[in-house]
């Protein structure tokens, strides 16, 4: 009689047991699934094309790039600010455009500098072999300049942060370019039909050695097209995204405009020494004015 008693408890508690067993089961199964519907319901979806704008601050050593006999440059660092847009077509690629602004400046010297003019005429129609010298000239240089640029975008997000890489041009616009020139001056002129050369003769504009100082003079600069590669990474935030960016210009274009002195430091023609006289920016001693250098640029990207 025992022996059924426990084999009738064993009977009914072991299906109760393994039904509440089960019952716990689906419970957490249901609880897993409401979890993850409450996830997918939550979770946005992202739509192409995708538009992306942010502002950032920029700083760096683009600036003019000269390359002449018997020049030097020093330049000072550059600074600036943009703000752009960016039209992602899909996760990886994108197109960027916007609009800079970037101040730089330097300070060209010029060693010594000698050239001479063979065939010429003076104000009376005579021959004359014009000889020009610069000595111990300096020259501080100042630009400002406006970019518009356009580049192809590519990114990779290998977890939180995206990395990117954008190849581009920029249309580029000097604003204002100014120079502070001073050194030594010196103008000869030999008249080979008389055999007659002036050294020191002012009242003809020929002199030997006389010291100069000009200010606040104009700059030319050609607009142009001029490419750089960049690239940066991405922090992700909850309102916008920060991102740090390193871009590079080769300096390939040449701003340099042909009348900004065809004859450097000839002088202001056959009149008194150049007291006065704006002499050519020894930027016209250069093969050609480029526009590069490195900039690295921070700043905020929103959706």
């Amino acid at each position: 009689m025992k022996q059924i008693i426990i084999y009738v408890l064993i009977c009914t508690l072991v299906p109760a047991i393994l039904q509440a067993q089960e019952t716990k089961e689906e419970n957490k199964a249901d609880s897993s699934k409401t979890i993850v519907n409450k996830w997918d319901i939550n979770k946005k979806e992202i739509h192409y094309p995708r538009l992306h704008w942010g502002f950032s601050g920029e700083g760096g050593t683009f600036n003019l790039m000269l390359k002449g006999d018997n020049l030097s440059v020093k330049n000072d660092p550059s600074y600036g600010g943009n703000l752009f847009f960016e039209l992602k077509f899909a996760k990886w690629i994108g197109l960027e455009t916007g609009g800079s602004y970037i101040e730089l400046s330097g300070k060209v010297k010029v060693v010594s500098y000698s050239k001479t003019y063979t065939n010429l005429k003076d104000n009376q129609g005579d021959n004359i072999d014009l000889t020009v010298e610069a000595k111990g000239l300096e020259e501080s240089l100042t630009t400002s300049v406006i970019e518009i640029p356009l580049s192809l975008r590519l990114e990779w997000n290998p977890g939180k942060w995206t990395l990117y890489l954008k190849p581009g041009v920029a249309y580029t616009i000097a604003q204002t370019s100014n120079y502070k020139q001073r050194g030594t001056y010196t103008r000869t002129g030999y008249y080979p039909d008389f055999g007659i050369t002036f050294t020191n003769l002012s009242e003809h504009g020929f002199y030997t050695e006389v010291p100069h100082k000009q200010e606040d003079n104009k700059l030319e600069l050609n607009s142009g097209i001029n490419p750089f590669i960049g690239a940066g990474v991405i922090f992700p935030g909850i309102q916008g995204h920060f991102y740090i960016e390193g871009k590079y210009y080769p300096g390939s274009f040449d701003f340099k405009k042909s009348e900004n002195g065809t004859r450097p430091f000839e002088g202001p023609g056959y009149v008194y020494l150049p007291s006065n006289y704006a002499f050519s920016s020894a930027t016209a001693l250069s093969e050609k004015v480029g526009l590069g250098g490195f900039m690295v640029t921070i700043g905020f990207r929103f959706r």
